[in-house]
């Protein structure tokens, strides 16, 4: 029988409280596991029903996650519509005013260009959770030339070396769900400052998908522009559950 689970072993909390309870199986088994090693990808089928978690192993690591619908690669996740669509049935009605969020958390739903659920977010434990960053492209190696550096690639180019065997070219990438990303936005200058993550050493993110997935992440691999990870890569751990049938 499926239970309640706490859902914040860290002491992180919804930012949203009308979200309806999460019954996420108290009892699970773990199917895969596998280290990502700093500056490395990525990309598995994942199984509607089953449960993706991303471990930061050493604290302070961003991973920029991308999810395909793996029946139709031509589908895949986007933060614009996932921003917009996180209000519930009792929040659609006249006078109630619509509203996006900028911030995605526990309970919160990761969306598709088909206006699908793809998975839903059911463990945030970094504090404050939902510090994660949806607006803006990933980092490759085109920046990194401008700044002087010849020889670095980055997520852009790690993503597309591990999709290359799905199927899925370059020019197919989504921007990234950027988990543990911290990124500070100023609203009289218009700019975004990135920031060290807060995510400390066995923080970590899991979604349950919605549908059959292929799930990617590049660890990423900046160390040279911001401290977007610290100012060191560090390594990156996938576990992967479903629940116990009959449990």
């Amino acid at each position: 029988m499926a239970e309640e689970k706490d859902l914040y072993p860290f002491g992180s909390a919804p930012l949203n409280k009308r979200r309806e309870l999460l019954v996420v199986p108290l009892e699970r088994k773990l199917v895969y596991e596998e280290v990502v090693f700093p500056k490395t990808g990525f990309a598995r089928i994942v199984k509607r029903g089953q449960y993706f978690r991303i471990v930061d192993v050493m604290g302070k690591q961003v991973a920029d996650l991308v999810l395909f619908n793996a029946h139709n690669t031509k589908e895949k996740h986007n933060n614009g519509i996932s921003m917009s669509r996180q209000m519930r049935p009792e929040e659609v009605k006249p006078g109630v005013p619509y509203s996006r969020k900028s911030i995605l958390t526990t309970r919160d739903i990761i969306f598709s260009t088909g206006e699908r659920p793809m998975a839903t977010i059911v463990a945030d434990t970094p504090v404050p959770g939902g510090t994660h960053t949806l607006v803006g492209h990933m980092c490759n190696r085109a920046i990194y030339e401008m700044y002087g550096f010849s020889d670095h690639d980055g997520c852009w180019e790690i993503l597309s070396g591990v999709l290359a065997p799905f199927g899925i070219s370059p020019e197919e990438l989504p921007d990234a769900f950027n988990v543990f990303m911290n990124v500070e936005y100023e609203a009289v200058s218009g700019e975004r400052h990135i920031k060290e993550p807060v995510s400390r050493p066995g923080d970590y993110f899991e979604i349950r998908l919605e549908m059959d997935c292929i799930v990617a992440f590049s660890n990423c691999p900046e160390d040279a522009l911001t401290p977007c990870n610290g100012w060191r890569c560090t390594p990156l751990k996938v576990e992967i559950y479903e629940a116990i049938e009959g449990k």
